[in-house]
């Protein structure tokens, strides 16, 4: 007998599960109407709790997609009225698909993926605008599903919150006032009205569905071609594809060195002799290069490609793509132009960088031979470079909103000498640009510790501005309880530059020991 395979995603479950509930009340209402009556005299004794009700399910089918509150609009309209229902059911909507859209805009793929499908977020990328295009959107959201789209708006465009929170209200109000009276007629027996409430529900789905398709500068794109060289690969050319995946992520890729192929592509980099940001085609191997940095390093073709998407790809944050170039793109341009030198640790220890783990994944010679080609590992290392942009990105994110809360405890702080922290924020950056720190005090979430930190002189420096006392070094629990006096010290690095308590209070005391 073959095996049945249910969904495992929870939103199909509670999707099923609003179902459900909507089959059962439509029997009930229907063989019982003196029930409805019943319902409204208690909708109408409470009205404002009943509507905060019914806006809080729709805002929760909207944010736990796909959990479609569709069926139960017929419902509320029997219950409230079809204007009322319409209007809660705007106002909830709109609510609600702006705090997916947030969400997803915030917190990104690593995030979302144990929210909700990525896979049906990524079938939307094909028809979604690029820019914030109003009447696209308005479009958009009368002829889609809602719920999904919200994601997909957040994560895979750059279309502002005034003009999704707008073209969200104007696009959802049409089908709401179909579906609520037509969904009350259809309860109530009134046959005429339903059958023209869906003829007007067919007539403005197919009248927007063909503008949105015949929209000026609104087509369904077709999928990209993305073309890079054939062979051994570097970090260079595998950043730059994983990058340009991330919003073009069903492109097909092509490893070429044939001209006629590089001419076809729809973006190329790192082959082709060429640097036109405006024909997509990003190489950097011609004559003169294709420009450098204020900071003199040339850009290679992960840096062109950062130049022109690299906004795009964070969210339209620039701060964080500004951030990402200066600490993994610029680097590998660098080496990949052979600009600058790596420096060991001490005789021949060399740092091993993302550039070495790239390089990893090229064929061995024996590989080769057994016909074990470079496009597959190709495609490897893509899916591998494009896990630590994600990360980085997301990372990046997070320490910018760190960035406040640092400040304000760094300004809160009566001994500037000592910050303290109240969770596990991002602080070396932050702290390294303010003179007078020298230990910050934050928890160990996973431990229940506290944690006593000394600054760095410099952020790529592992000397500290000042080290913990010579005499903690390598001191656990009761043999550094005795030598510092604090009950709940547990444990100084050998390297003096961390120190643990159990609370905060005895952390305190081990730092303001520390400075004397």
């Amino acid at each position: 007998m073959p095996k049945i395979s249910l969904p495992k995603h929870r939103s199909f479950y509670l999707a099923l599960a609003v179902l459900v509930v909507y089959v059962a009340l439509t029997i009930v209402i229907a063989l019982h109407p003196s029930l409805a009556g019943y319902l409204q005299g208690v909708i109408s004794d409470n009205s404002f709790a009943s509507a905060v009700i019914f806006i809080g399910l729709v805002i929760f089918g909207i944010v736990f997609a796909p959990v479609a509150v569709w069926p139960l609009i017929p419902v509320a309209a029997v219950l409230f009225g079809p204007f009322w229902t319409a209007v809660y059911n705007i106002i909830g909507w709109t609510i609600g698909a702006v705090i997916a859209f947030w969400f997803a805009r915030k917190f990104g793929k690593p995030v979302l993926k144990h929210f909700v499908s990525l896979e049906k977020i990524e079938r939307f990328e094909a028809y979604l605008p690029r820019k914030s295009h109003f009447w696209t959107m308005v479009f958009l959201r009368i002829v889609l599903p809602v719920d999904v789209l919200s994601y997909a708006v957040g994560l895979l465009s750059n279309v502002t919150y005034p003009v999704y929170i707008f073209s969200t209200f104007l696009g959802v109000s049409p089908f709401s006032f179909i579906f609520a009276y037509g969904g009350e007629a259809f309860l109530t027996g009134r046959a005429g009205v339903f059958v023209v409430a869906g003829f007007i529900g067919a007539v403005v789905f197919a009248v927007v569905l063909f503008a949105l398709l015949k929209r000026k500068g609104y087509t369904r794109p077709m999928k990209k071609t993305i073309v890079t060289h054939s062979g051994t690969f570097h970090a260079d050319d595998v950043f730059a594809c994983a990058a340009i995946l991330r919003l073009f992520g069903d492109a097909e890729i092509i490893r070429t060195r044939e001209e006629e192929k590089i001419e076809k592509g729809d973006i190329v980099f790192d082959v082709g002799s060429e640097y036109d940001a405006g024909r997509s085609r990003f190489d950097h191997h011609q004559e003169g290069g294709a420009g450098v940095r204020a900071n003199g390093i040339p850009y290679a073709s992960f840096g062109l490609v950062w130049k022109h998407f690299g906004k795009e790809i964070c969210g339209n944050d620039e701060v964080v793509a500004k951030k990402i170039d200066e600490e993994l793109v610029a680097p590998i341009d660098a080496e990949d132009n052979g600009f600058g030198e790596r420096r060991p640790f001490s005789g021949e220890t060399f740092p091993y960088l993302i550039q070495d783990a790239v390089s990893s994944f090229n064929p061995t010679w024996k590989e080769k031979e057994n016909s074990e080609g470079a496009d597959e590992k190709f495609k490897e290392a893509v899916l591998f470079a494009g896990q630590v942009l994600d990360r980085m990105i997301f990372r990046q994110k997070h320490k910018e909103e760190a960035r406040g809360l640092v400040e304000q405890a760094y300004n809160d702080s009566a001994d500037k000498r000592i910050v303290i922290l109240d969770k596990e924020y991002s602080w070396q950056d932050v702290v390294a640009e303010f003179p007078e720190p020298l230990f910050v005090i934050r928890p160990d979430i996973s431990s229940g510790n506290w944690i006593v930190s000394a600054v760095r002189k410099t952020r790529h420096s592992f000397e500290s501005r000042k080290k913990l006392p010579a005499e903690w070094a390598g001191k656990r629990s009761k043999e550094l309880v005795a030598t510092t006096g604090v009950e709940d010290a547990v444990f100084c690095h050998n390297g003096r530059f961390i120190a643990v308590a159990g609370s905060r209070e005895g952390a305190t005391k081990l730092a303001k020991q520390a400075i004397k």
